[in-house]
């Protein structure tokens, strides 16, 4: 089993398009990455808790495009995602996260809820984030690889679980 962190999946669903040689770079080794997956008949799993942080992120991504774009033409943008909400920007941010929803259902296995150690997590809180903390949880009790670009998972990873995309990009 494998697991993809939530910064995989922004990557490889397309959450924002990439611009620079370093996001095409992020793309073209989660798309192989999967590929790669799928070729092996590797299962993807995921879990309730990853696809709110996905959800979630998704909004802020285009939040901050909305943002972007707004203050590109002299325009004001939005504080926060209860005003975002009110634009037609917003409807389609929604959208693009049923369809991320549908692609990871299409991909991964959801293993529903997963209960955390509340003690693992407070100790790794000065080393990784919350999430993180959690999905490398998971992972220890499934006995899954944990794909990321995030450099803090390794710091926590003591039973080489994590591999590292930027330097595994052979895999």
């Amino acid at each position: 089993m494998v697991f993809f962190d939530t910064c995989v999946w922004i990557e490889l669903l397309g959450v924002s398009s990439p611009i620079t040689e370093k996001e095409e770079t992020k793309a073209r080794l989660v798309s192989q990455l999967l590929l790669e997956s799928v070729k092996k008949n590797e299962t993807i799993v995921t879990f309730s808790n990853q696809i709110l942080e996905l959800i979630s992120a998704t909004l802020k991504i285009k939040m901050r495009e909305y943002n972007r774009y707004a203050k590109e033409n002299g325009k004001k943008g939005v504080s926060n995602l209860k005003e975002f909400r009110k634009t037609r920007e917003y409807q389609d941010a929604k959208l693009l996260c049923k369809s991320i929803c549908d692609d990871i259902k299409h991909f991964a296995k959801s293993e529903g809820n997963f209960e955390f150690s509340f003690d693992g997590l407070l100790n790794n809180l000065d080393i990784a984030d919350i999430n993180d903390s959690i999905y490398y949880q998971f992972c220890e009790k499934n006995n899954c690889n944990l794909y990321t670009f995030d450099y803090d998972l390794l710091q926590i990873d003591n039973k080489s679980l994590v591999i590292h995309l930027q330097q595994n990009d052979n895999r």
